[in-house]
């Protein structure tokens, strides 16, 4: 009954949550089909944000399908948010009683809006739900050593990672933890033939994919230079006290709450928690993934990559609170009241907020009668169609005005996609842009992150190259001289 209970509660939950939260496009996956429909080739013409392609090659193929409907994206946010839950649950339910699985399914139910506070697919939350698979089918071979499990996390490792390089993280440590679970069993000379074979068989489709659709495309060196090469030799991020906000690391701090007890009852008994590797894994595990995010582009939407896990892991904790040492379990009650009394006083007041406002869905960035808006419709109205445009705001601009890059740097709100700046200096003076669509307000933000220099550049090269044709506060645009 209380599984029936649970699964209703969720969907219908995730129902209100999609009706009355406003509603926002996956600008990447309504721009890069346009831009490939128009015979431009990714990371050649256009640029991936230097992330690796797969969520963004496989929307191509499924926006032709749907004949390029922009409301596509809003409805894959729907489905990834009830898929995450569906997993959630699934897995819950087969290693944890039902109250356990009734934590777990809650836990994220309840955050993953406040964390998104709206309706948008996330590659954050796939990266999350790859994740929980990856930890169900570790716990499933360490009771069976079945090798086939082993080729299905070899596939989804090599989902997220090329998905997101900051996959490579877990997928690394899950690997380290198959050899200990070998080492334990005095198998570890059996690593290659055990371990290591089947999970790269695994990693093959998903590779060989991707490799070989930049090698027809011509655009290999392109798709490893921005992917790979970049950060090893060209990424320049802006320092990190630029992300940190109290509000989001108090947030990170209270989420990470069925780590806190797991490691507190880890510590209760060191040793024997070290021989545990399950629940070693899914501390180390989590904990790194937590981690790196601070040295990614520290924003709460990188929270939806443990969210999921994060909540099995509530479910665990629940599930084994009694076997808890007694001050263990004291300070479990504390850390969950405490999570109960934030969730009251910050999650609480902004879901009745968020439900009392009017439902908006943005099928678009702007909106009729907004500086955007405006710009976008002069560019439509006086320009011709072959002319190429640069945008210094959001890529989405590229899709609402109609209108092709000069320049592969479409991802150009972000300072850091600009590096190397030598490289985009001369793109931007050898092929200039016949329009520039500038959100002034860049500037400062380049200024603040460290990127003076940028700002300088450009702000010189349009006061020099171009004339400012119209301007909408903040919003203008200019034409090449």
């Amino acid at each position: 009954m209380l599984q029936k209970l649970i699964k209703i509660a969720a969907l219908v939950w995730i129902l209100v949550i999609f009706v009355k939260l406003p509603s926002y496009v996956w600008d990447a996956g309504v721009v890069i089909p346009w831009f490939v429909k128009n015979g431009l080739d990714f990371y050649k013409n256009f640029d991936g944000g230097a992330y690796l392609p797969l969520p963004r090659l496989l929307i191509i193929p499924v926006s032709q399908i749907f004949n390029s409907d922009i409301r596509l994206t809003v409805f894959l946010a729907y489905v990834q948010e009830l898929v995450a839950a569906f997993f959630i649950y699934k897995i819950s339910r087969r290693f944890l009683s039902s109250a356990g699985t009734a934590v777990a399914v809650l836990f994220y139910v309840l955050w993953f809006p406040y964390i998104l506070q709206q309706n948008a697919f996330d590659i954050s939350l796939l990266l999350g739900i790859v994740l929980l698979l990856m930890f169900s089918e570790f716990m499933l071979w360490t009771k069976d050593q079945k090798k086939s499990r082993l080729v299905r996390q070899g596939f989804l490792a090599s989902v997220g990672i090329f998905s997101q390089q900051m996959y490579a993280l877990p997928a690394f440590l899950f690997f380290v933890y198959h050899a200990l679970f070998l080492k334990t069993r005095k198998k570890l000379k059996s690593l290659l033939r055990e371990v290591v074979l089947p999970f790269l068989l695994g990693c093959v489709p998903i590779a060989v994919g991707v490799i070989s659709y930049f090698l027809i495309k011509g655009s290999l060196y392109e798709f490893v230079d921005s992917t790979i090469l970049y950060y090893l030799d060209k990424s320049r991020y802006p320092s990190l006290e630029f992300y940190f906000s109290s509000r989001d690391l108090t947030m990170l701090f209270f989420l990470s709450t069925p780590l806190l007890i797991l490691a507190t009852d880890m510590l209760s008994g060191l040793k024997k928690s070290l021989k545990d590797l399950v629940r070693s894994s899914f501390f180390i595990i989590i904990l790194s993934v937590t981690v790196s995010v601070f040295f990614a582009v520290f924003h709460p939407r990188r929270f939806l990559y443990f969210l999921p896990a994060l909540s099995f892991l509530g479910g665990m904790v629940f599930d084994n609170f009694k076997k808890f040492k007694k001050w263990v379990r004291v300070a479990a009650l504390a850390a969950s009241f405490s999570l109960l009394l934030y969730f009251i006083t910050t999650a609480a007041p902004w879901y009745s907020q968020a439900f009392r406002k009017e439902v908006s869905t943005s099928y678009g960035l702007s909106q009729p009668g907004d500086y955007v808006n405006m710009a976008v419709i002069w560019i439509r109205e006086n320009s011709s169609q072959d002319a190429k445009i640069h945008v210094f705001g959001p890529m989405l601009l590229y899709y609402e005005a109609q209108r092709l890059p000069a320049n592969k740097k479409t991802y150009s709100a972000l300072p850091w996609t600009y590096e190397p700046f030598e490289e985009t200096k001369i793109l931007f003076t050898k092929n200039p842009a016949d329009y520039w669509l500038v959100d002034e307000r860049l500037f400062t933000r380049f200024v603040n992150w460290g990127y003076g220099y940028q700002a300088d550049f450009i702000r010189d090269l349009l006061d020099n190259k171009y004339d400012r044709v119209q301007s909408y506060d903040w919003m203008s645009v200019y034409k090449l001289k």
